[in-house]
């Protein structure tokens, strides 16, 4: 049976283990999951926080770091922001489905939601929503931010997205490209949009169930989730560091060298496929610098293992 359900808790870490945790064994029906975390700074999958966040003042401040285990751009959640999860089994996913039914929510408001870019919902030009996805096991997560009433200026002092990022988007500031839903529909509150976006869900679907996930799970993997290896992980190799930006993300290389020979390798992106970064580290690492079919083996994971060969040939010459 489809399912719904509701955190009340602001850990961060402890709602995206429910996130891990509620579509456990459900792999045949579709689900919504709606949270809220206290103030956290949260990364995409295979990006450096030290270069997403300004970590000394969210020290300061006493805001979360997380990472989660999808792919894209650093996000700032408080409680103005609503998270929603769709999950869906993987042979009948529709992201239009679920795009359809934040935009039905929302239209309640008189909001005319626009979609833009590769993961963005707009309106007037201003993003409030970005998303992002992961095929696990038997299901399709689906999961984005409505800004509602979100501290907009603590935003923009946390996240430090690269300049050369922002340039190639247009836009001079974080702050300058995001709005609240609050500003354009005064009404809308986070638990208007919580009611809105759960009734637009059931009618969407039918019948929904509500569940609660496993406590057990939901404690283990918020440990998992918590832990400063998971997060921050180890420093990257820095003899090369170089950044590039292309249709699927900015993309930083990392390479520490052994005479000709590559000796560790770490790639940080926000592309949207989680997979790409290490599918590209594992190619360098198997083919090394003497291989002479490295080119071609990179080529195959498209414009972004050719700019990686780019990097790579120009410092080593081949």
């Amino acid at each position: 049976m489809n399912y719904f359900y509701r955190a009340e808790n602001g850990n961060p870490y402890r709602n995206l283990a429910v996130e891990a945790v509620l579509p456990e064994g459900r792999d045949h029906d579709f689900g919504l999951y709606l949270w809220q975390n206290d103030p956290v700074v949260v990364i995409g999958r295979n990006q450096d926080a030290r270069k997403e966040c300004n970590l000394a003042l969210a020290r300061e401040q006493n805001v979360f770091v997380a990472r989660r285990t999808t792919g894209g751009g650093a996000v700032y959640h408080d409680r103005g922001n609503l998270n929603f999860s769709f999950f869906s089994p993987v042979d009948r996913y529709c992201l239009d489905d679920n795009l359809t039914i934040v935009e039905n929510a929302l239209a309640r408001f008189g909001i005319a939601a626009e979609r833009s870019g590769r993961n963005d919902l707009t309106v007037n030009g201003a993003k409030f929503s970005g998303n992002a996805f992961l095929t696990r096991g038997g299901y399709r997560l689906h999961h984005g931010t409505l800004l509602i009433d979100a501290d907009l200026a603590a935003a923009s002092a946390l996240l430090t997205p690269s300049l050369s990022k922002l340039k190639s988007k247009g836009v001079d500031s974080v702050r300058s490209r995001i709005v609240n839903l609050s500003s354009i529909a005064p009404d809308l509150s986070v638990e208007c949009a919580i009611s809105a976006l759960s009734d637009a869900f059931r009618a969407f679907y039918g019948t929904v169930e509500a569940v609660t996930p496993k406590e057990s799970r939901v404690k283990a993997v918020s440990e998992e989730l918590a832990a400063s290896d998971w997060i921050f992980g180890k420093s990257p190799p820095a003899e090369i560091d170089e950044t590039f930006v292309c249709p699927t993300g900015e993309f930083r290389i990392c390479v520490a060298t052994r005479g000709n020979r590559i000796d560790d390798v770490k790639i940080f992106t926000d592309a949207m496929d989680p997979t790409i970064a290490p599918a590209i580290e594992k190619t360098v690492r198997d083919a090394g610098l003497s291989e002479t079919d490295l080119q071609s083996r990179l080529s195959l994971h498209g414009i972004a293992g050719e700019e990686t060969y780019r990097v790579l040939s120009r410092y080593f010459g081949i």
